[in-house]
């Protein structure tokens, strides 16, 4: 076995589903606005799959990128809003890949660790009220407060997120320190 192909597709695979979970994207969203099998784009980013111009084209169109961008060691993955931005401007309004990034609430648990938990949001303790203004203004996501605090409270018990109560029915949250 080629131990060395081997090692470039976990890396080229990991370095996609990063870029793929900084969009917020499940594999289901990404398969559906790559026009590639859910199976196919999980085998993919964990190196199983080894790659071929018909796979990793779609991909690379979808990033804006060059295949061979994906094995070179200081090939770097820009941050979320980078990232974001890099989309609006490489997918026009109305296409399949625009839609799945820009029109698609993304689930609370992928938000909370690939934003919330990596922007200053929850460096000091806020209440759920403050999450939902920010998630609205800043991602236009909207989310019932019921939603957040269960997601929050997931992360609480998990141990990154802690917790204070206020009041009889309000708590306060922030990164773990």
């Amino acid at each position: 076995m080629n131990t060395n192909g081997l090692d470039k597709d976990i890396l080229a695979g990991s370095r996609i589903k990063l870029m793929r979970e900084r969009l917020l994207m499940s594999s289901k969203a990404f398969s559906k606005a790559t026009g590639i099998p859910v199976t196919t784009i999980n085998r993919i980013e964990n190196g199983i799959e080894s790659y071929d111009v018909h796979k990793l084209t779609p991909i690379c169109n979808f990033f804006g990128i060059n295949r061979e961008d994906l094995y070179k060691s200081d090939f770097e993955i820009p941050e979320w809003r980078a990232l974001i931005s890099k989309m609006k401007k490489l997918h026009k309004p109305g296409s399949n890949p625009y839609t799945y990034i820009f029109t698609k609430t993304p689930k609370l648990p992928m938000v909370i660790e690939q934003i919330l938990l990596k922007e200053d949001v929850l460096d000091d303790y806020v209440q759920v009220k403050d999450v939902m203004k920010f998630l609205s203004e800043k991602c236009n996501w909207e989310y019932l407060s019921s939603s957040i605090t269960n997601a929050l409270n997931k992360f609480v018990e998990n141990g990154e997120i802690e917790s204070k109560q206020v009041s009889s029915s309000l708590f306060k949250y922030r990164r773990k320190r």
